[in-house]
């Protein structure tokens, strides 16, 4: 029996870099992180808090919107009483893309989790925007992913 392909649909979020250092390690660490559109920052930091063990000093960078698509499949879970990173946070990665639509140029900033190609991307331009060609598609850098318990809704 064939497995019919997930659709997956992308949701508005908000894109952040993060700078951070721990008591552990002499090193400032910077990461990119995605969110909830909805979610308040300062929310954010106490997350990002219980996802790395003994935390000295956390930045939050500017806000940039972009979209995000995670697969539906993969699991979502939240574990309450944990620090590890994985639990809290799922690997992704962001790309720019340059596309033309009609005439004109845009670009976008998109975020897929790992477990995604990068087709799905082309896929969702190609059918829900209507584009006539896509110009460019750069991978930008590695990203952490905010997992959602099921008491929270993707906006």
């Amino acid at each position: 029996m064939i497995k019919e392909k997930t659709r997956i649909i992308p949701y508005s979020v908000n894109k952040q870099k993060v700078y951070f250092s721990t008591v552990m390690d002499e090193h400032n660490f910077s990461r990119e992180i995605i969110y909830s559109s909805g979610e308040k920052e300062c929310d954010i930091k106490e997350y990002f808090k219980k996802s790395i063990i003994s935390i000295k000093s956390l930045q939050l960078a500017k806000t940039e919107k972009c979209l995000c698509f995670v697969n539906p499949d993969r699991p979502t879970e939240f574990w309450e009483n944990s620090n590890k990173i994985d639990e809290h946070w799922i690997d992704g990665k962001t790309y720019l893309i340059e596309y033309k639509k009609d005439t004109e140029k845009h670009c976008l900033v998109v975020v897929l989790d790992y477990t995604l190609e990068k087709e799905v991307i082309i896929d969702y331009l190609e059918h829900n925007l209507l584009i006539n060609e896509i110009l460019f598609m750069d991978e930008l850098s590695n990203c952490w992913i905010k997992k959602i318990n099921s008491n929270e809704k993707v906006s």
